[in-house]
């Protein structure tokens, strides 16, 4: 029997290539995108936006990465975002369905809770935030985010198709490490969280595995990229803290990170890297 075939939409990105990476020794990863990748890996040009292409690549194959999407409210016009990023998700999963495919990631976003690129400053309701915070973005890239998780949960529950929605934190490639001081100062919109892109591919390569039905999970690194401790952050950032749920936590690593990842350590075996500083010589 041969590797599964998984097809991995945006695959040409950043982040999409170091996910075909991940998969490449233990399934058949073709890259779906509009440009090929700059390594030289199985690759099928198409649009998000065109279902006839998404038909054509779906054929054969056993899961679905949906990487594709526009990544930030400040690169494109927000009509754009939001027609990339949700039409494009449903055709990715409509076309997954068709196909019969059974397994599916989506990589969503810590912007769908709306505690990213606020307007208001508003604090979290309560840390660490967990999967069960509510989601309130008012800006576009969050907006779409929320909605295409949402596509994604109907295909889980109207096509039987077990899906992982991954809300990965800032994404440190090699290219955003001299950002690294911008990303610690008080005011800035992440909150402070970042992940390594081998642990966001790593936790997708877990997700396709090991999840049946249809689970989110937060995929970012155990602590904050700032040298301040957390709660002091936070204090100082809101005028206040909000209800602390888990104080063990920020006891146990006062550095711990506000974005909870326990349910993917508990459900995915997710064991992320710490160490932000060893990048700190690379133009940072």
């Amino acid at each position: 029997m041969g590797k599964p075939r998984i097809l991995v939409t945006g695959g040409s990105g950043h982040l999409g290539q170091a996910i075909m990476s991940a998969l490449a020794e233990e399934a058949d990863a073709v890259c779906f995108d509009l440009k090929p990748p700059r390594e030289e890996l199985p690759f099928i040009a198409g649009s998000v936006l065109n279902l006839d292409d998404l038909r054509r690549a779906m054929k054969g194959a056993s899961t679905l990465i949906h990487v594709a999407a526009i990544p930030n409210p400040r690169d494109k016009p927000p009509e754009i975002v939001f027609n990339t990023n949700v039409r494009g998700s449903w055709n990715a999963f409509h076309a997954a369905a068709e196909a019969g495919v059974r397994r599916a990631v989506l990589i969503s976003s810590e912007c769908a809770t709306g505690l990213c690129y606020q307007k208001d400053e508003h604090p979290p309701d309560y840390l660490p935030i967990d999967e069960n915070h509510p989601l309130r973005p008012n800006e576009v890239y969050g907006l779409s985010k929320v909605a295409a998780e949402t596509v994604a949960a109907s295909f889980a529950r109207g096509h039987g198709i077990s899906v992982a929605i991954l809300r990965p934190l800032f994404i440190l490639f090699p290219h955003n490490r001299p950002e690294i001081a911008a990303r610690a100062d008080l005011y800035h919109r992440d909150l402070w969280g970042w992940v390594e892109p081998e642990d966001v591919a790593a936790a997708v390569r877990l997700a396709a595995a090991k999840v049946r039905g249809c689970e989110t999970f937060f995929i970012g690194a155990p602590n904050t990229i700032a040298a301040e401790p957390t709660l002091e952050l936070v204090r100082r950032r809101f005028g206040r803290l909000p209800e602390i749920r888990r104080p063990e936590l920020y006891e146990r690593d006062p550095h711990a990170a506000l974005f909870d990842i326990a349910k993917a350590r508990r459900l995915l075996g997710y064991a992320p890297s710490r160490d932000w500083r060893r990048h700190l010589g690379d133009g940072a």
